[in-house]
């Protein structure tokens, strides 16, 4: 499971909800969470910010 579907877990955010608040369509937010797409640093910012969380542990297993 990546990190960033684990924190939304955690938080109780669904990925539409999380899409809506920072301004990207849910296929958005869909594929980043399955590893499929790659994410403009704004919008990881955007995302980091809403969660409440380090923009690094968004991407943590990214770069293990």
């Amino acid at each position: 499971m990546s990190n960033i579907k684990k924190i939304l877990i955690k938080k109780r955010v669904k990925q539409s909800e999380l899409a809506k608040a920072v301004g990207v369509s849910g296929t958005t937010i869909s594929d980043f969470v399955k590893g499929k797409h790659d994410i403009a640093s704004k919008t990881l910012y955007r995302i980091a910010k809403y969660l409440d969380v380090p923009m690094e542990e968004l991407i943590k297993e990214e770069m293990k």
